[in-house]
């Protein structure tokens, strides 16, 4: 008998030492996530793998949450969104719910993703009510948080954050979550981005205390850079020289890039701040490209600028302006970006006040059934009264309904398009384009980008005046729309660069068109005859391969041959 029951316990004490083996082995994952190289987070989740078939539903969820974390540390979030797409369709039960939205708008935002990044902190927040743990109350709270103070709601994403960092408090100090830490790190980030520098330190001292304790070398290597970045626009440069030195070499050894290269940017700005251009030159090199690849035209546009100040120093004062051209170009592209994320912002918040009214229409409709019903002995003209006046309160509803559904259309127009020429901005022509890139594929059809530059357009301005400047740009846009219909793309990506993205052609057949354009454009002139227009034009079909980044990259350069081989002429990409 003891046998038996030993043979019947067996099996289970052996399932319940593996399931607690797993969990041992999921904690261990997350703590070098927190702390280490994302290798050593990757390795160990690698090893998890081959077990996952025995895993729970919890075990899965935790491991795939975790794995999203290490690819967003790898450079990788969209993976990492998908990923967390996948535990939010199985639904999970609410703390892991709660957890998988904070992560996933933490992700949206390294994306640029605005609109997905508000619906998931939207859907967060509607669930703090019914979380106890403190720590996932302090997750959603601070991402969100720092969501509103990027869309410019300083005010209100500062209280989010500081209400994060009170439920932080209330959890104990945790090297795995490290949820003091990352808490009071947003809320330093926040006061940056509002320019309350001195704020902004001291909440960032506070935050480092916490990430020590916690062991949190990402966070740890964060703020010192982000201290660093405080005293380097307050022009205190020695002080943060070994900041930004210690925030280098931290984030080197546990493979942060992202951070690296911030890093290494704020390092060529303060070397210039010193005078030392050779130093700032090693700094900056090769970040531009992945600002550009990663779409932080903000950053973009501080390189460029540090490059055209090293160019000016050496008396090179062409390159340098072609260095301050990419650095306004990248600029406003980052504007274009900032006011999307704004749109997104009011459109969230539009969709919020969309579901109390319907909220409120459909409790309207269930107050006027009743009232109907408990009516029916009453006099007709009683009933008449309350339906008369229940359905002017439902029509007054329907109407403020339709009122917020249009004015959500219009912000989403507002968002997409450039206010001077109305043709697609930077964002969303290029979204857009890679929609229909997607589609060419799967058709096994053409496709051709064109992105074209108005020859000496700065002259234009100088010699003119803007208002000028505004009418040829206006013109040209006009031109486009003549002669490249739909479903032809068209977009102004900068502020005298239009693109054209077009499906289901060839390079001779763009080739064509844009010779007859170009033939519209020469004969273009203001409206006082003072001046000519012409354009270059640089165009690649897509290979079959490539990506959209790697096509506009070709696409670049055949249109820098054309204005370095003397402008007014179309190269095709090789």
């Amino acid at each position: 008998m003891a046998l038996g029951w030993l043979l019947c316990i067996g099996p289970m004490v052996a399932l319940a030492d593996s399931e607690d083996l797993l969990d041992q082995r999921l904690d261990a994952a997350e703590r070098l996530n927190a702390s280490s190289h994302w290798r050593s987070g990757r390795a160990v989740l690698e090893s998890i793998e081959p077990d996952l078939a025995r895993a729970s539903p919890e075990q899965r969820n935790a491991y795939d949450l975790s794995l999203a974390r290490n690819l967003a540390l790898s450079g990788a979030s969209a993976a990492g969104l998908e990923l967390i797409d996948q535990v939010l369709d199985r639904n999970p039960r609410i703390e892991i719910r709660l957890r998988a939205l904070w992560l996933a708008t933490n992700l949206a935002m390294s994306e640029r993703s605005h609109h997905r990044a508000f619906n998931y902190a939207q859907e967060g927040l509607a669930l703090i009510p019914r979380v106890d743990d403190p720590a996932t109350r302090a997750g959603i709270l601070g991402v969100a948080g720092l969501l509103y103070a990027e869309a410019g709601e300083f005010e209100q994403g500062i209280e989010m954050i500081q209400r994060g960092v009170d439920a932080a408090m209330e959890a104990p100090p945790d090297p795995q979550e490290s949820t003091r830490c990352i808490a009071a790190s947003r809320l330093a980030k926040a006061m940056r981005l509002g320019s309350d520098w001195q704020g902004a330190m001291d909440a960032a001292e506070r935050a480092l205390v916490h990430c020590r304790e916690e062991s949190n070398g990402h966070f740890i290597a964060s703020l010192e850079s982000e201290i660093g970045e405080i005293l380097l626009q307050q022009g205190r440069l020695d002080e943060a020289e070994p900041w930004l030195e210690r925030a280098r070499q931290r984030q080197q050894d546990i493979g942060h890039r992202g951070g690296l290269l911030l890093t290494r940017l704020r390092l060529a700005e303060l070397a210039l701040g010193h005078d030392r251009d050779s130093d700032a030159e090693a700094w900056v090199d090769g970040i531009v490209d992945f600002f550009r690849e990663a779409r932080d035209w903000e950053r973009k546009a501080r390189a460029h600028r540090v490059l055209a100040d090293i160019e000016e120093h050496r008396g090179n004062y062409e390159e340098a302006v072609e260095q301050l051209r990419r650095s306004s170009v990248a600029l406003e592209r980052f504007h274009a970006r900032e006011r999307t994320r704004r749109v997104a912002f009011l459109e969230a918040r539009f969709d919020r006040d969309r579901q109390r009214r319907e909220l409120a229409l459909l409790e309207e409709q269930a107050r006027a059934s009743r009232l109907e019903q408990s009516s029916t002995d009453q006099q007709a003209s009683l009933r008449l009264a309350v339906q008369s006046g229940g359905s002017l309160l439902i029509a007054a509803l329907a109407w403020m309904l339709f009122r917020t559904t249009r004015q959500r259309r219009h912000f989403r127009a507002l968002s997409r398009s450039d206010s001077l020429t109305g043709l697609l901005d930077h964002t969303a022509f290029f979204d857009t384009a890679d929609e229909a890139l997607q589609h060419s594929m799967q058709k096994r059809q053409g496709f051709v980008l064109v992105i074209a530059d108005i020859d000496h357009f700065k002259r234009i301005n100088d010699s003119h005046g803007h208002l000028a400047g505004d009418r040829v740009l206006r013109r040209i846009s006009g031109l486009l729309r003549d002669l490249f219909p739909t479903p032809a793309l068209l977009g102004r990506i900068g502020g005298e660069e239009f693109a054209i993205a077009l499906q289901d052609c060839t390079t001779e057949q763009a080739r064509s068109m844009i010779q007859a354009f170009q033939n519209r454009v020469r004969l273009a002139h203001s409206e006082d005859r003072a001046f000519r227009v012409t354009m270059s034009f640089g165009l690649a079909e897509f290979d079959g391969l490539e990506s959209l980044e790697q096509l506009r990259r070709r696409t670049d350069a055949a249109l820098y041959r054309a204005k370095q081989t003397g402008r007014d002429r179309l190269v095709v990409a090789e």
